[in-house]
């Protein structure tokens, strides 16, 4: 008798399960459509009347965000593109943008990196139309430990301070180097100052001697 209820038991609750996952498949969650007050439109998931899960953004200017939101804001991962001007796709936190992600403008530059409330702060790698910087950034500028190279071979390296260097090497790519300090981007003294010219005569001055 115990083995028939325990068969029926077991067959009941098989037939439950098999309902609910019946029905999870048929009527998937919810998905809503509300429209905003300043014309934007949210297409998505709502927790608690709030957005909540993923969903997308629109706003009136055709701008858009598509990813996690949390209590209303974007929240987790997620992607922005304001027209042909901003796009950035990363990490959201609390309605901004702060984390890791990668943001392209207008002008063509790209920044991969740490982002700390909708700017590049941390480290990351910032490639140009004509140079590439790789090292440290506070409030968008360069500011710390980085090397700013050119396709030509030139490349300023070491530290950098509101957006320039004050310490390190430059380099022309042709031979000329410089170790010091700097100032507005100018040498500063003659630490360690070098050009091919120089190391040719040199060798040539030991040779015939």
């Amino acid at each position: 008798m115990n083995d028939k209820i325990l068969n029926f038991v077991l067959i009941f609750a098989c037939g439950i399960a098999a309902v609910l996952i019946a029905q999870w498949i048929i009527y998937p969650k919810p998905i809503y459509v509300a429209e905003l007050p300043d014309g934007s439109v949210y297409d998505g998931d709502m927790v608690n009347k709030q957005f909540g899960g993923q969903g997308e953004l629109v706003w009136s200017d055709g701008s858009n965000y598509v990813g996690e939101f949390r209590k209303g804001l974007f929240h987790g991962k997620g992607k922005v593109i304001q027209g042909k001007n901003f796009e950035y796709e990363g990490d959201f936190f609390e309605g901004l943008m702060t984390g890791t992600g990668v943001m392209k403008y207008l002008n063509q530059s790209t920044y991969t990196g740490e982002v700390e409330e909708g700017v590049m702060n941390g480290k990351g790698v910032l490639e140009l139309k004509d140079s590439i910087y790789d090292g440290y950034f506070k409030q968008n500028e360069f500011h710390g430990d980085g090397r700013l190279s050119y396709p030509t071979g030139m490349f300023y390296q070491g530290e950098f301070e509101n957006g320039t260097l004050i310490s390190g090497q430059f380099s022309d790519g042709q031979g000329t180097t410089y170790v010091g300090d700097f100032k507005d981007w100018n040498y500063q003294g003659r630490e360690h100052y070098t050009t091919l010219l120089r190391v040719s005569l040199s060798v040539c001055f030991h040779l015939v001697h």
